[in-house]
């Protein structure tokens, strides 16, 4: 995982304060079953609702989030998808 540069987005509300910024993290796994098998176990949506499907359900569940991720976020050999977050800067005194 790599964190690029936090940037200010002009415009925005939010990420437009003097101690915010808009940080992005490019995870990137080589295979679509790690994608799965991180979300799944790990992101809460995705995990609630394959833990709550039957296995036939599941699995089609899985190839059809396999297949998003295999579609829109392959670059070469990684599968690499950027995600913007909130960065707020403080000091403690």
């Amino acid at each position: 995982m790599t964190v690029e540069e936090p940037k200010q987005r002009q415009g925005a509300m939010w990420g437009s304060g003097p101690f915010e910024r808009i940080a992005t993290t490019v995870s990137g796994v080589h295979e679509r079953v790690e994608y799965w098998q991180l979300f799944s176990t790990s992101f809460g949506p995705v995990k609630t609702l394959a833990e709550s499907l039957e296995p036939e359900q599941r699995e089609v569940f899985r190839g059809a989030f396999a297949d998003l991720y295999e579609s829109n976020f392959r670059e070469g050999d990684e599968i690499v998808q950027p995600r913007e977050y909130l960065l707020t800067l403080g000091v403690r005194r």
